[in-house]
């Protein structure tokens, strides 16, 4: 379903017993690897994340990781671009 009908989910910030900051749930999940590892993820087509996921579905990409390896920026224009 397209992300303009529906109204984002507003979490609660982080609260230490739950709920952990992405560096703390990172820590305690004992992930072990090297920083400079290629990613795990790959998109089929690069291009449909700009054109079609980002203004349709509010950018799945970047919820895919929960290390927040893939996100939105702005470049130099200010269009959000997916990086990885």
């Amino acid at each position: 379903m397209a992300a303009r009908l529906h109204t984002p989910i507003q979490y609660s910030k982080p609260d230490g017993l739950v709920s952990f900051d992405v560096p703390t749930s990172l820590y305690r999940s004992n992930i072990n690897h090297e920083h400079d590892q290629p990613g795990h993820l790959h998109l089929k087509d690069p291009r449909i994340a700009e054109l079609v996921n980002l203004p349709e579905f509010a950018g799945p990409e970047s919820r895919y990781c929960p290390a927040r390896v893939y996100e939105y920026v702005p470049d130099e224009k200010g269009q959000q671009k997916l990086q990885i």
